[in-house]
């Protein structure tokens, strides 16, 4: 061992090699030092191999407008979205050139009748707008071109807003952009107070739905010119709210994805990159787009270009939504996972009911990877939907008040109290108690509510991001169960949801809780997410504001909430 000050060297007459390797762990070259003599003279020799690969020009470009270490720092659905994003920005923005050329030509106005000042007009237009939204990457621009054509009313009497009307003032101008825009901001600040919590687990969802508000701003806009007066400054106003949609939307979905894509804790600079490959594309689409302006001069021929454009636009926008594969366990991804996992146990179980042999080992576990799931997920799912072989049986909801499992469960009186009779189980209590007995190992509540056909579930508090799965796989174990149940007793091939009342609802939580739990153990479910690749630490279950039960003891209480943090501090 080396005393303080002393250093390990080399020796000169001991060949070595120094191997030089990227970010990602690549190999970029080797540096081969060795001992040489020649003419009585020693020298010492250091040789350099450069690893086979792509020229260094080429990394350069690529350095430029990809992440540092791509594709390792990236998840592998990176280049797939980006590849889809760059076609529809180099589309919308060739047929923007054309939509701006076009509205110099074209805006045709055919009066089919003109009855005591009101003119039956016949409308040809095409126009352009941009919206401008804001995310961690800065301000982006979404340029949405418009062809439209429409039969209206227009008055003669009823001039433009401001503009063209001897009695408008600039004031009435001014008051109109006023009550735009507080529309749009009051609807920014209720949407993101009523769904900020969804816009991560269903990033997706709100990627796709933020164009879905932009392109009806768009369409607002362009037919508002059609209208009188009030109701024009009422489809101004709801324009307004549209634009705000999609700003708050985008904003937030593209945060989520670019948190996804980001491997290696290098958010700021992928979405640095990513502003450099919308600056590039945009300006390979104006150099394209220029010579498409100069080729293509006849109406019929820039409306056939121009509609192209724009179908090319909203289905690649489509695509690269559809080609992320998210690791998170949303509702439906969880469903998906699910349903595949205990579906065959389950209907391999109902044919043993009422045989005195029960099957001795359950069917091959059969669990799809992200990638799988991604294939399967929809964009647009009904809102908390439990589907058993694609058909909604039933929905869930997690996060809700203990207030309204009561309310599902008895009816409040006079007072504001709760009165329910007692339980046939446990003498001398009642049926929540029942459930506050038979969750006390679980960090939820769940109860089913049969008018809403809902499964309500209370998280309790301090309890792990984990509980939110476990909850959803215990709905999904007991629709699967029941339905299963259902069709096999009366054979129509059908699986529904029978008929129960709250006795039979508090004995079937506490039979799928057992059956649950006692499944999900057996297989190590837990182990078998993680090793397709599943991320089970991240909560994207719950998309509501919910609540949480502190509750004295058991699982998710106090406690054991501190428990579990002195075991983290050590």
């Amino acid at each position: 061992m080396s005393t303080s000050g002393e250093y390990a060297q080399v020796k000169d007459d001991h060949p070595f090699e120094i191997k030089e390797i990227n970010q990602s762990g690549k190999l970029i070259a080797t540096y081969i030092h060795s001992h040489t003599t020649s003419n009585g003279e020693e020298s010492d020799r250091i040789d350099v191999d450069i690893a086979k690969g792509p020229s260094t020009w080429v990394m350069s470009i690529v350095g430029a407008f990809m992440p540092v270490g791509y594709p390792d720092s990236v998840t592998d659905d990176y280049t797939a979205y980006q590849f889809y994003d760059s076609i529809q920005a180099f589309a919308s923005t060739i047929a923007g050139l054309l939509a701006s050329r076009a509205v110099l030509q074209v805006d045709t106005e055919i009066v089919v009748s003109d009855v005591k000042g009101y003119a039956i007009t016949f409308r040809v237009f095409i126009a352009t707008k941009t919206c401008s939204t804001s995310s961690q990457s800065g301000t982006r621009h979404y340029s949405s071109t418009y062809f439209y054509i429409w039969l209206g009313v227009r008055s003669n009497r009823l001039p433009g807003l401001g503009v063209g009307d001897s009695t408008a003032s600039a004031t009435g101008a001014v008051l109109l952009n006023v009550l735009q825009e507080s529309a749009g901001r009051i609807a920014t600040i209720l949407f993101a107070h009523r769904l900020g919590s969804a816009l991560e687990p269903e990033c997706k969802k709100y990627r796709l739905m933020a164009d879905i508000f932009n392109d009806a701003a768009m369409i607002l806009d362009c037919v508002s010119p059609a209208f009188p007066k009030v109701p024009r400054v009422i489809l101004l106003s709801v324009s307004s709210i549209c634009k705000s949609l999609c700003g708050v939307a985008a904003g937030s979905s593209k945060a989520s994805l670019s948190a996804h894509f980001a491997k290696q804790g290098n958010l700021a600079e992928l979405n640095a990159k990513d502003a450099s490959q919308e600056t590039l594309i945009s300006l390979l689409g104006m150099l394209v787009g220029t010579f498409v302006v100069s080729r293509i001069s006849s109406q019929l021929a820039t409306w056939t270009a121009l509609i192209a454009l724009l179908s090319v636009h909203l289905g690649t926008n489509y695509l690269a939504v559809r080609s992320v594969t998210m690791r998170t366990l949303n509702r439906q991804r969880a469903n998906l996972v699910i349903s595949s996992l205990i579906s065959g146990v389950i209907k391999e179980e109902a044919r043993y009911v009422g045989k005195p042999q029960h099957p001795t080992q359950h069917p091959e576990i059969s669990l799809p990877s992200p990638k799988d799931v991604s294939l399967q997920e929809l964009i647009f799912e009904s809102d908390g939907a439990i589907r058993i072989q694609g058909a909604i049986l039933a929905h869930c909801k997690v996060g809700v008040s203990l207030q309204e499992i009561l309310s599902s469960i008895s009816h409040p009186t006079i007072s504001g109290s709760y009165q329910e009779s007692k339980s046939k189980f446990s003498p001398g209590t009642s049926i929540t108690m029942d459930l506050y007995n038979i969750f006390k190992k679980q960090g939820y509540i769940m109860w089913y509510d049969q008018r809403r056909n809902t499964f309500l579930v209370a998280l309790k508090a301090y309890a792990p991001p984990i509980v939110q799965f476990d909850a959803w796989f215990h709905a999904v174990w007991a629709v699967t169960a029941m339905a299963t149940a259902t069709e096999t007793a009366t054979g129509t091939g059908r699986k529904s949801m029978m008929k129960m009342n709250s006795v039979e609802v508090r004995n079937w939580m506490e039979e799928s809780l057992g059956a649950a739990c006692a499944y999900r153990d057996r297989v190590d479910m837990y182990s078998l997410l993680r090793s397709k690749g599943w991320d089970l630490d991240t909560p994207a279950i719950e998309v509501w504001a919910g609540s949480r039960l502190a509750i004295p003891w058991g699982k998710g209480s106090e406690e054991e909430g501190n428990e579990e943090e002195e075991m983290e501090r050590k």
